[in-house]
């Protein structure tokens, strides 16, 4: 994957919620602020706190900012946020199948 390539799976894995907690989790753990680190990345603080609610998608050069003040690999955020889908979509799936049982 090419680092265009992954800022584009981590913008688009930045729209879901759990990615965006995910980000959240990841600052907080460095025990930064969201100013500080929006300092840090050059990033408007209202845009990163939207970005961290699931509220807005975050810009390729936003991505790669975020990434490198983290100490993160671009895909990390992409790879947890194929997991929480693969998570919602058997959750959706055993609802389903409850449902189904429930009306026999």
């Amino acid at each position: 994957m090419t680092s265009d390539q992954a800022a584009l799976a981590v913008i688009s894995a930045l729209r879901t919620k759990d990615a965006a907690a995910r980000l959240r989790h990841l600052r907080e753990q460095r025990g930064l602020t969201l100013r500080a680190l929006a300092e840090r990345a050059e990033v408007n603080p209202g845009l990163l706190s939207m970005i961290e609610r699931g509220q807005r998608q975050a810009p390729r050069h936003v991505a790669v900012a975020l990434a490198r003040e983290l100490g993160i690999e671009l895909g990390e955020v992409f790879e947890l946020s194929l997991q929480a889908q693969a998570e919602h979509r058997r959750n959706l799936a055993i609802n389903e199948i409850e449902r189904e049982f429930a009306t026999r």
